[in-house]
């Protein structure tokens, strides 16, 4: 018979795998941000998005409703990635402004 401390690792051993999942997921997802920073310092296109912005978090907030995940936990996440996101695009458009002069 498991005790209780055995069960509980053996869900935190699965929180860690899917939290690795996680962290894979989010490096895969910066890697794409990283060329469509890329692509705005580019073409000179703003850093912020708030059109395309608003669109995700209707979009994430719907998801997650289905889910039955709590929205502002969403939210806050994807604030958080979206804020990284921009300074990330604000670094690289400040490299290609220097680059250029």
């Amino acid at each position: 018979m498991k005790t209780k401390v055995e069960s509980i690792k053996k869900f935190r051993k699965n929180i860690d795998k899917i939290d690795r999942k996680l962290i894979f997921v989010l490096a895969e997802r910066f890697r794409l941000t990283e060329k469509v920073g890329e692509y705005k310092a580019k073409y000179d296109l703003p850093v912020k998005d708030p059109v395309r912005e608003q669109e995700m978090f209707t979009e994430r907030r719907l998801w997650a409703k289905e889910l039955g995940i709590d929205k502002n936990v969403v939210d806050k996440i994807f604030n958080l990635i979206i804020k990284s996101v921009r300074q990330k695009h604000k670094i690289i458009k400040k490299v290609k402004v220097k680059s250029h002069n």
